[in-house]
């Protein structure tokens, strides 16, 4: 599975965020590094994700600023 785009629209930290992974390249490795700053959202985004697959807990450590 190719994730194209992913949108954290009320998600811990961020709030209307999309993180846009591009199309895939015609040859060559399928790869995405995700890298920042301390505190920028890498660890929330990846949460996001698996949460997308798996499903959100109803008492997450992510509501602190939006409910669910």
């Amino acid at each position: 599975m190719r994730l194209r785009r992913l949108d954290l629209i009320r998600y811990g930290k961020f709030t209307d965020r999309t993180i846009d992974f591009g199309p895939k390249p015609e040859s060559g490795p399928d790869l995405h590094i995700v890298f920042g700053l301390n505190e920028a959202g890498k660890s929330t985004a990846l949460s996001g994700y698996l949460d997308l697959l798996f499903g959100i807990e109803e008492r997450s450590r992510y509501n602190f600023l939006h409910e669910y």
